[in-house]
């Protein structure tokens, strides 16, 4: 998994079929990751338990609360995975979730809608890191419709912002044009050929993920 491709013992990811290898493959990564400079963890989804590995980097002038991630993702009906990036934000230390932080988020994603977007990370890893564009693709979207009003959710929270039929409200059923979870993450989503890509090379495109978002920042 963590061979270089020119080596005889060089595998790709699609060799593993267990939930359990995944994991330790994902735990690797991170630590690979850490050892770059990057904040960095391995865990598994809620309730499938599917392997899934993240990595942060600050933006510009911030600490690790206002953040760029990048992360892969298993899937669970068929081989492969996916990679999400784009904007993490957490509360300052010591407070609670609120407006401030909602709308910084949201704001930083909107700036940066051309570079959280496939085309633009396709187009810069075509001239920075060729190696890593063949193992990407996307046959639709990689982002999501907008759907309800996300302003209501900047300004209330999703717990402040029940539905009119009384239901609680999510990002299911309210979002905007970004994928994420919470109302503190802003993603795109394309698809990883774990046919062509090893446990270094995920590594090497987190990476290079990250290091895209921090140049494509606004000034």
């Amino acid at each position: 998994m963590f061979s270089d491709r020119s080596s005889d013992a060089w595998e790709p990811m699609s060799v593993l079929t267990q939930k359990f290898l995944a994991r330790v493959v994902t735990r690797r990564i991170a630590n690979d990751l850490r050892a770059r400079g990057l904040t960095a963890g391995a865990s598994v989804t809620s309730g499938g338990g599917l392997a899934i590995v993240q990595a942060w980097t600050p933006t510009r002038g911030e600490s690790d609360d206002r953040s760029f991630i990048a992360e892969v993702r298993w899937w669970e009906s068929k081989p492969g995975g996916e990679l999400r990036f784009g904007v993490d934000f957490d509360p300052r230390p010591g407070r609670v979730e609120d407006e401030e932080v909602r709308r910084a988020a949201h704001e930083l994603a909107r700036s940066m809608d051309a570079a959280i977007d496939y085309d633009g990370l396709k187009g810069h890893l075509a001239e920075e890191q060729p190696e890593l564009v063949q193992l990407l693709r996307r046959e639709k979207r990689c982002r999501p419709a907008a759907k309800g009003d996300w302003e209501q959710v900047i300004l209330h929270g999703f717990a402040g912002t029940r539905l009119p039929d009384g239901s609680k409200n999510n990002r299911t059923k309210t979002r905007p044009d970004f994928y994420g979870d919470g109302a503190l993450r802003h993603e795109a989503i394309v698809d990883i050929d774990f046919g062509q890509a090893s446990g270094l090379d995920l590594t090497d495109l987190i990476d290079a993920t990250l290091r895209y978002l921090r140049e494509q920042q606004p000034l």
